[in-house]
């Protein structure tokens, strides 16, 4: 469930799997059971939420505002490290 959050550790999995010598049909029916559950269980939140919260409408392009830099924020971050490092290595 974790790694479905994580993409480093999702673009791991099947590495790991095969070092560990699992069979593909049992990564197989990991992946299929995983996915599975994760597509119903978040559906099901959404249409919980949006019964839940009234206009919930109105929040979802800020709140994947919000996710998107978040997501971006990592990437900015170390742009922002190599450009003052660059500075400093030129004076």
């Amino acid at each position: 469930m974790l790694a479905r959050f994580l993409h480093s550790i999702r673009t791991l999995t099947s590495m790991i799997a095969g070092a560990a010598a699992m069979h593909h049909s049992t990564l197989l029916v990991y992946n299929i059971v995983g996915g599975l559950f994760w597509a119903i269980s978040m559906s099901a939140l959404g249409y919980w939420l949006g019964n839940t919260i009234p206009d919930s409408d109105r929040y979802l392009l800020p709140i994947l505002g919000v996710i998107g830099l978040l997501a971006l924020s990592p990437t900015l971050v170390r742009l922002f490290h190599r450009s003052v490092q660059q500075r400093h290595t030129r004076a």
